[in-house]
């Protein structure tokens, strides 16, 4: 890779998780469309024996 270094590489700071994916500039929505595109395709597999039901979630905003 042009312009990567080989040499030491810093440990991911939080281990478990991609911090550039928690950023809300670029992933803000990701998510819910992630879920609806997954619940899309899954309808027509699930169909008539199962519904495909999206619920909302809700985060804790402080500690």
């Amino acid at each position: 890779m042009e312009g990567c270094s080989l040499g030491a590489v810093m440990a991911n700071p939080c281990p478990g998780m991609n911090p550039y994916l928690d950023q809300p500039d670029y992933w803000s929505d990701f998510h819910n469309q992630l879920v609806a595109a997954i619940a899309r395709s899954l309808v027509p597999v699930l169909l008539p024996k199962y519904r495909v039901v999206v619920a909302g979630s809700l985060r804790p905003t402080g500690v």
